[in-house]
């Protein structure tokens, strides 16, 4: 329903679905809307349950958007699974510049598959939340860090 709705729209400019349970089948359904779609600039998938496979399908929408600026998916199990995905969007996107991964699951190898990312990307300038323990994920998220800035946690 929702993927059928955002198909082809231009006045849709945000849509927050946080805790809709959407799991990856619902995000996946979602993305292949969003693909076709020229207006949304934000989307807010907070806490759906939203694994690797679902993150898959969100990364391969945003990477071909040319309108979404702002994309939360924190409180899902991004993992390094869906880390690869997403860096892979990151670079491609060219309109992405807020990037929501709070309690995301990124774990080290994800935050750095991020954190690379972001050094592809020259619009992202604002990441919630991307925080490792590791030395190495933390280095390349402070050289991110050096030449942007780090968004406040979102708003439940």
């Amino acid at each position: 329903m929702l993927a059928k709705l955002l198909r082809g729209n231009q006045t849709l400019t945000s849509l927050d679905l946080r805790d809709n349970k959407l799991g990856d089948d619902g995000a996946a359904a979602l993305c292949e809307g969003l693909a076709e779609n020229t207006g949304l600039r934000c989307l807010v998938l907070w806490n759906n349950g939203v694994g690797a496979a679902g993150v898959g399908a969100v990364a391969k929408a945003v990477s071909t958007s040319a309108s979404l600026s702002i994309l939360d998916l924190g409180g899902n199990a991004v993992g390094r699974e869906g880390s690869e995905p997403l860096k892979t969007a990151l670079v491609a996107n060219k309109s992405l510049h807020t990037l929501g991964l709070a309690n995301a699951q990124l774990g080290e190898e994800g935050g750095i598959a991020i954190a690379e990312g972001l050094e592809g990307n020259t619009r992202a300038h604002c990441v919630s939340n991307l925080r490792s323990p590791s030395s190495a994920a933390r280095r390349k998220e402070e050289r991110y860090a050096s030449r942007t800035h780090t968004c406040p946690a979102p708003s439940r």
